[in-house]
């Protein structure tokens, strides 16, 4: 933007602040990397300190007359706003700092539309981060030919003197001054780490392009989404074995969205960079040992392989079922990324999780709740949820208003002729202001018996009216409330309950119910757990209500009683993973109305003698 200059600024109290200007311009060289607003708040701290607190930085001559002000909100704008920003100070004391806007994100990216035909290229206007990260280029696009390099609009752009060679990729560069920001172009090189033309000191690729036999371009690919580098004398080649930022969503049973990654390939002669999302679709790109194209099956483990297309004209993603696989024909540079496995009873994905390399998803959590019994003789209690009876075997609508307490409400369909809408009125809360909304409805479909639940919390229900459609019914209306990880999917994988006993006659158990969405508002309850002792008088045993034959865990012990007076006992599985083969332990709360509730039960009566309860759930977070 050229030089801006500041005249002197009268009747102010000014002090020799040659040391401000030292340090600012230190300060300046410390934010190669940083963000706009990062810089900003750590510029504008240290100037007001500099400045001991004023809302100005001064500067004077040896002899103490002030030369020129400044305000520090100036230079802070002047910083965050400027393509390039020279502050000078004149009258010999001068500062000329030349400082680069940080205006993008590391590996950042966007535009160049390429248009190439047999004698020019066009690249549209983009802005993207260097090679290595340290400065942000814009450019404001331009025609080139294929002749030897010349600077500007309309000259040559290849970084040899010789015609276009047939069968050859060619790599497409924005390059770029960094002490000359508006000095940018369009260079095209046979190598991945061009030599760059005088005057310019910094590159990006930003696509790549294949001539035919005749020497005419015939393929191109943008790399604006996609990028790919070789290994060579830039001196970025990743670590062996390196893998980073990998991102992977479960779209449908067949597809998978892989996001941005950084990685290098398992030759180790290659790195792999991907800055946005490609779709993996199993039905179509699954693969062998050999290569060739197969069908996914059922109850298999597959691993998400990214690769580069021969002629380098984009990445590709492919599943297979062996470490030792071969790339199709059109295909090198392979990694592998993620892995997933098939459902046991059908060819779809299930179990998704990011390469072991760099895997978030797979580690395993806790999350615990804890809280005193005591005087609780209620034959139940939820530390965890809710389900809460409020009518059973009601056959027309339900006028009569009941609290619902931030919880859904569940409809239980006994019997059904017809079908028709249930409307559900009531008051909600709203989520991000907590406001209460009077008024509000919500319609659910009834086409058979079953469980059925709302998608909103309500505050209370005043009205529930049946369809004219629904010629015959009997429901009950249950109050359910549930808990997921954070709205997140995940694998419930165990728990422990630890039991803090009154005296040696305590009884009690656990019943832990996941809620699986069953889409159009249907939901089923599956029991995961339902142990319980009664110590004792009671009948001093282990009772599973769960579980027979080999993996039933009721037991009769020889002792007078399971638990000393005040003493503690532990029930406990952590075998869901083992136990369950149809999946009953995946909670998908991600995009689903799915999660755990958990209740506690007396044996035989109430919850006798029980002081305090510690719940803790142990679970896998995953992407699917």
């Amino acid at each position: 933007m050229g030089q801006k200059k500041y005249s002197s600024i009268p009747n102010q109290t000014i002090n020799d602040n040659t040391k401000v200007f030292s340090e600012f311009n230190s300060i300046l060289d410390k934010f190669a990397y940083f963000e706009a607003t990062t810089m900003y708040s750590y510029i504008r701290a240290k100037l007001i300190s500099l400045a001991s607190g004023a809302n100005m930085i001064l500067k004077t001559d040896s002899t103490g007359n002030a030369l020129e002000g400044m305000p520090i909100q100036d230079i802070l704008k002047l910083i965050l706003t400027a393509d390039d920003t020279y502050i000078v100070r004149e009258a010999g004391n001068i500062i000329a700092k030349a400082i680069p806007v940080i205006k993008y994100k590391r590996n950042f990216i966007s535009g160049y539309v390429l248009s190439i035909t047999g004698t020019t290229i066009t690249v549209g206007e983009g802005d993207s981060r260097n090679e290595n990260d340290t400065f942000d280029i814009v450019f404001n696009g331009m025609t080139k030919n294929f002749t030897v390099f010349a600077a500007g609009n309309g000259n040559g752009c290849y970084d040899a003197d010789e015609p276009l060679r047939k069968d050859t990729i060619y790599y497409i560069f924005n390059i770029a001054n960094k002490t000359a920001p508006v000095l940018t172009d369009v260079l095209i090189s046979r190598s991945i780490n061009p030599s760059l033309p005088t005057g310019y000191d910094t590159y990006r690729l930003i696509g790549t392009f294949l001539t035919d036999a005749n020497q005419i371009p015939i393929k191109q690919e943008l790399n604006n989404f996609w990028a790919y580098y070789e290994n060579g004398a830039n001196g970025y080649a990743y670590p062996s074995g390196y893998i980073s930022d990998v991102t992977i969503d479960y779209i449908d049973d067949n597809r998978l969205n892989i996001h941005k990654f950084f990685a290098r390939n398992k030759k180790n002669d290659a790195n792999i960079k991907s800055y946005d999302t490609r779709e993996l679709n199993i039905t179509t790109n699954t693969i062998n040992a050999s290569g060739s194209i197969v069908s996914p099956t059922a109850n298999t483990q597959y691993y998400i392989i990214a690769c580069i297309k021969i002629d380098y004209s984009g990445l590709e993603l492919f599943a297979t079922d062996t470490f030792a696989y071969i790339l199709p024909a059109d295909y090198k540079y392979g990694i592998m990324i993620g892995e997933f496995k098939t459902r046991t009873d059908a060819a779809t994905i299930w179990e998704l999780s990011i390469s072991d390399i760099h895997e978030k998803a797979n580690k395993l959590q806790m999350f615990s709740v804890s809280g005193p019994l005591t005087g609780i003789v209620d034959t139940r209690f939820y530390p965890l949820g809710e389900n809460r009876l409020v009518i059973s075997g009601q056959t027309s609508d339900y006028a009569t208003a009941f609290g619902v307490s931030n919880n859904r409400v569940s409809l239980k369909i006994n019997s059904l002729t017809g079908s028709d809408e249930i409307i559900i009125s009531g008051t909600k809360r709203n989520k991000i202001t907590g406001v209460p909304q009077t008024g509000e409805t919500e319609k659910i479909t009834v086409d058979t018996i079953g469980d059925y639940i709302t998608n909103a919390e309500f505050i209370e229900v005043t009205n529930i009216e049946i369809g004219a459609g629904i010629t015959a019914i009997n429901y009950n209306v249950y109050v359910v409330g549930f808990v997921n990880v954070a709205n997140s999917n995940a694998t419930l994988v165990g728990y422990s309950l630890d039991l803090f006993t009154q005296s040696g006659t305590a009884d009690m158990s656990i019943q832990i119910t996941k809620i699986t969405d069953k889409g159009d508002n249907k939901i089923e309850f599956t029991t995961l757990e339902h142990l319980g002792f009664d110590s004792g008088a009671g009948g001093n045993q282990i009772i599973d209500h769960l579980r027979t034959g080999a993996d039933d865990r009721s037991y009769n012990p020889a002792a007078s009683q399971i638990v000393p007076n005040n003493g503690v006992i532990m029930l406990s599985a952590h075998d869901f993973n083992l136990y369950f083969t149809n999946y009953e332990n995946i909670i998908k709360a991600k995009n689903k109305n799915e999660g755990i509730m958990v209740r506690y039960d007396g044996e035989g009566g109430g919850i006798t003698n029980i002081d305090n309860a510690v719940l803790t759930l142990f679970y896998r977070e995953f992407n699917r």
